[in-house]
């Protein structure tokens, strides 16, 4: 494993020479700076809809912008699985003003590869630039979690595999969900990627309906 470097001075720790403690400490250094400059970025953005108020909610996330595309191109990528930032889309036109400074650019950036309510997360995150000390946890509802259900495989013991990613506001993951036969789940699951309605990729905020409609299909018998 890689030692720790110290940003001040340069020396280098051996992962294995600090404490449990040192190294609770040092993850927490890392999340509050994450957070503190996850505040600078949001208030660039405040400044940004100052200068430009019409940009406002008109420039949206690369992500939301493949979801929703109806370009057969995209849409196919979207069925193969591909990641979501290998998918290439066309840049929209920008009216001048809005990327005529660096500063205006790299807030137009950050606003196609982020999805947030500035007011609440702002506050949210505001709320967190304090002394790591006095610094509550990172809310875990701020990753969104992404199913791929066309994108599965059983095991010879039943055990089922899906593919999932997770985003979050710092990055995103993709791995898989296994789950094996006698999980409260597992027949949920084996239902829904059986589905052709639903290969495509699933958001979690989507599970709830979906629960209802495979319940509802249990008990008619459908």
């Amino acid at each position: 494993m890689d030692p720790i470097v110290c940003k001040s001075c340069g020396a280098r720790f051996p992962i294995k020479s600090l404490s449990e403690d040192d190294c609770r400490q040092l993850d927490d250094q890392h999340d509050y700076e994450e957070m503190a400059e996850e505040l600078k970025m949001l208030r660039n953005v405040q400044a940004f809809y100052h200068r430009h108020p019409e940009a406002e909610g008109n420039i949206r996330p690369d992500l939301n912008r493949i979801l929703e595309s109806d370009d057969p191109e995209v849409r196919e990528q979207l069925c193969e699985g591909t990641p979501f930032d290998q998918i290439v889309l066309r840049s929209p036109e920008l009216p001048g003003n809005w990327v005529a400074s660096d500063e205006d650019r790299q807030v137009v950036q950050y606003l196609r590869t982020c999805s947030f309510s500035l007011g609440p997360r702002l506050g949210f995150v505001a709320e967190r630039d304090v002394p790591i000390e006095g610094r509550a946890e990172f809310d875990a509802r701020d990753s969104v979690t992404w199913y791929w259900p066309h994108w599965h495989h059983f095991e010879v013991d039943g055990t089922l595999s899906i593919k999932i990613s997770i985003y979050q506001h710092f990055g995103h993951g993709t791995g898989e969900m296994q789950m094996k036969p006698g999980n409260a789940e597992y027949a949920f699951w084996s239902w829904l990627v059986e589905q052709k309605a639903y290969h495509r990729p699933v958001q979690d905020s989507e599970l709830p309906g979906l629960r209802e409609e495979w319940s509802r299909r249990e008990i008619s018998g459908a």
